[in-house]
C-alpha cells in the first residue's frame, strides 16, 4: 500500500509523540511505501539516522506551519498545531493528487480535541491512537491546587466538543479509530464512530525486550521508583502520602526521576509529611540512566490521575519491574489485572492513599509476588512490541481498504457524500 502518515513530531530514539510517530512510520515502512508529513523540529536527528540507516520505503515531507519556535517551550503551541494541521491538510491533498495514496493515518498528538478533515481525501482515514477524553476523578482534583478549576473547565469543554460539527464529521467518516482508554472509546462512540479499537499509545522496541526477568535478591529495604514530568496531573504527592502511612515493617525508599515546575512545591510536601529523608530526587535522566534505575529498583509506582496511557509503565514492565498504579484510564483499560496492582480511585483521597500504601506493603513483604507481577507485566509488554503492533495495524488497514474496494463496492463506505 501507499500510506500517508500525519505526524507533527517525528524523531528516532525519543519518547512521547515524536518517538511514537517514528516507530509507527519505521515499522510500517517494512511492509508499505510510507510518506510522512512532520514538523522539522527534529529534522537533524532524523536526517542523521536515515544517513546511517537508509530506508527507500520512507519519505518525509517537512512542514513548518507557523513561526513557532520549540526552543521557547510550549507557549503558543496549541494555536501553532491547529495552523500546522491546516497546512498538512493542504499538503496531503496536493500529494494525493500526484501519488494516489491508499490510506491516510493521523497519528499526531493523539487527542480528541481536534477536528481533522483528512477524510475529505476520499480514501480510508485512520485516526489515533487517541486519548484526551479522560478526566481526573473529582475527589482527587485538589491535587491540582489553585488550578483545579481547569479540570472542571475540561469536563465541560469535552461535553461541548462532542457536538462540534467538524469533530463529529471526522469521527463519522473515519474508517478506523484507535482509543487509548475506555473514556475516550466511549466518547468516540457517542460522537458517532462505528469502528473503534482499544490500543495503548505506546509500544516496546523489539530490541528492548530480551530475556524474561529473573528473581531479584531480597535486600534490607525496598526501593520504589517513580518517574515522570513534574506537573500536577502526575500526582507525586500521593506517593509521599502513601510513604507517610508507614504500613509494614520493611523499610521503603522512594527514588524520583524527573523534573519540572512542581519540584519546589513537591519537595516541600515531602518535608511537611516527614518523608524527605526517604526520598531521593534524581532529576531528569537519559534513557540509558532510566534503564539502570529500573534494574536497581524493586517496585515501580505510577500515580498519574489523568493520563491517556503512560509509556513509562511499559518501560518498567520491559525490565520485569512490578507496577503499582491507580486503576484509571489507559492502565485500567489495557493492562491485565495480573500485570499490575491497580488501586481503585473511586473513594476519597485518603482511601486512595491507603490503597497505594497497602499495595506497596504487599509487594515489599512478598518477593515472590513481586516476581509474579513483574513477570506478568513483562509478558504484557511482549504483546506491545512494534512488530506485533505493526501486524495489528496492517490488519486494520486491510479491513479499511476492503470495506472501500472489492467487498462492498468501491467507495460504498463513503456513500454519504465523499466518494460518490
Amino acid at each position: 500500500m501507499k500510506l500517508l502518515l500525519i505526524c507533527h513530531g517525528l524523531a528516532p530514539g525519543r519518547g512521547s509523540e515524536p518517538g511514537l510517530a517514528w516507530n509507527w512510520a519505521w515499522s510500517l515502512s517494512k511492509d508499505h511505501q510510507v510518506w510522512t508529513l512532520a514538523h522539522p523540529e527534529y529534522r537533524e536527528e532524523v536526517d542523521a539516522y536515515l544517513a546511517a540507516h537508509p530506508n527507500p520505503q520512507l519519505r518525509i515531507i517537512w512542514l513548518h506551519g507557523t513561526a513557532w519556535d520549540p526552543a521557547r517551550g510550549q507557549r503558543g503551541f496549541r494555536w501553532h498545531y491547529l495552523r500546522w494541521l491546516r497546512e498538512a491538510e493542504r499538503a496531503a491533498a496536493d500529494l494525493h493528487a500526484r501519488t494516489s495514496f491508499d490510506l491516510v493515518h493521523l497519528i499526531s498528538l493523539g487527542t480528541v480535541s481536534v477536528a481533522p478533515s483528512f477524510w475529505k481525501l476520499g480514501i480510508p482515514f485512520v485516526w489515533g491512537p487517541l486519548g484526551g477524553a479522560q478526566t481526573c476523578p473529582p475527589q482527587l482534583r485538589a491535587l491540582f491546587g489553585n488550578e483545579r478549576w481547569r479540570e472542571w473547565v475540561r469536563v465541560w469543554r469535552l461535553r461541548a466538543f462532542r457536538y462540534y460539527p467538524p469533530f463529529r464529521a471526522a469521527v463519522k467518516h473515519s474508517a478506523v479509530v484507535l482509543a487509548t482508554n475506555r473514556e475516550t472509546l466511549s466518547y468516540l462512540e457517542e460522537a458517532g464512530t462505528s469502528n473503534v479499537h482499544l490500543l495503548p499509545d505506546s509500544g516496546v522496541p523489539d530490541e528492548d525486550l530480551s530475556e524474561p526477568p529473573q528473581r531479584r535478591d531480597q535486600r534490607g529495604s525496598v526501593r520504589i521508583l517513580w518517574a515522570g514530568g513534574f506537573d500536577k496531573r502526575k500526582a507525586l504527592p500521593l506517593a509521599f502520602e502513601a510513604l507517610a502511612v508507614g504500613r509494614g515493617d520493611v523499610p521503603l525508599t522512594l527514588a524520583v526521576a524527573g523534573d519540572g515546575v512542581e519540584r519546589e512545591r513537591w519537595t516541600a510536601a515531602a518535608r511537611t509529611l516527614g518523608v524527605l529523608d526517604r526520598v531521593q530526587f534524581l532529576g531528569k535522566l537519559s534513557p540509558l540512566q532510566m534503564r539502570e534505575e529500573f534494574r536497581q529498583s524493586d517496585i515501580f509506582l505510577f500515580t498519574s490521575v489523568r493520563e491517556s496511557f503512560g509509556s513509562v509503565v511499559l518501560e518498567a514492565m520491559t525490565s520485569g519491574l512490578p507496577v503499582v498504579s491507580l486503576d484509571l484510564h489507559g492502565i485500567g483499560a489495557c493492562v491485565p489485572d495480573s500485570a499490575a496492582l491497580k488501586v481503585p480511585a473511586t473513594g476519597s483521597r485518603a482511601a486512595v492513599v491507603d490503597g497505594i500504601a497497602d499495595a506497596l506493603d504487599r509487594l515489599a513483604r512478598d518477593p515472590e509476588l513481586r516476581f509474579a507481577i513483574g513477570r506478568a507485566g513483562w509478558n504484557f509488554a511482549a504483546t506491545q512490541r512494534w512488530h506485533r503492533r505493526s501486524a495489528f495495524m496492517n490488519g486494520l488497514y486491510r479491513e479499511a481498504t476492503a470495506r472501500r474496494v472489492g467487498v462492498f463496492g468501491e467507495n460504498r463506505v463513503y456513500s454519504d457524500g465523499i466518494g460518490r
